[in-house]
Formats: C-alpha cells, structure tokens, sequence
C-alpha cells in the first residue's frame, strides 16, 4: 500500500503529538481488502466473460469513518485532527458490483473494520 494512500497516512501519524493531519475527512469512498481484489482477479481471469466490471465493497463510507475506526482499533488517543486541504474532490465514490456478482457470483468477503485490524496489527 502506497504511504501516500490514507489508511497509511493515519496510522503512521497515530503516535504524533500534535495528531493527525488529512487532506479532507468529508470524501466517501469505496474501500476494498487487497485478498478481495486478487480473488476478483481470479474470477475474471478464469472466466470468459467479457466488458468491464467493477470490484469493490459496495459499502462506501467518509475519510473521517476510517479515521475514527483506526483510532478506535488502535486504542491510541489523538490529540487532535487537523484539516490541511480542502481542495475539490469527488464527494462519494461507490462501486456497482452488479455486473461481478452476475457473472462471477464475486461479492467482497472482508468488512473494512476487518482489514483495519489486519494493517493495524502488521505495522505492530
């Protein structure tokens, strides 16, 4: 995962004293476990299905529901969340997985909250 991608960023600013500094917490995104991607991957790659399709959670939540779920898992008080940029952004990205789940019967297996924990627990 990129250290420019925002899981990254909040938790490599967790112990910071100053706390936690984000673009924006207001965008909602479609998060989705790299496992469920590759799994995606295969049910493509193995299928003879053609056009495009979408993999994704289909369960699209604010940069600021990831921020406070990380810091609920993570057990750690931060003292403060700062705003540095509030540059336009799409306001919510959410993925339409109707196409994967007809054709390949793909549906993401792992909740966010899930993955949060993963991440939480391989920087650790």
């Amino acid at each position: 995962m990129s250290p420019k991608a925002l899981i990254p960023t909040i938790v490599s600013q967790l112990n910071s004293p100053t706390g936690v500094t984000l673009r924006s917490v207001e965008p909602i995104r479609d998060y989705l476990h790299v496992s469920d991607a590759a799994r995606a991957i295969v049910a493509v790659a193995q299928s003879s299905a053609k056009g495009v399709f979408n993999v994704g959670s289909g369960d699209a939540v604010s940069v600021r529901t990831v921020f406070e779920r990380i810091v609920a898992l993570s057990g750690k008080i931060v003292p403060a969340l700062s705003i540095a940029d509030q540059a336009a952004q799409p306001s919510c990205i959410r993925v339409d997985l109707t196409r994967s789940q007809k054709f390949f019967n793909w549906h993401p297996e792992l909740e966010l909250g899930r993955g949060l924990q993963e991440y939480l627990e391989g920087q650790g």
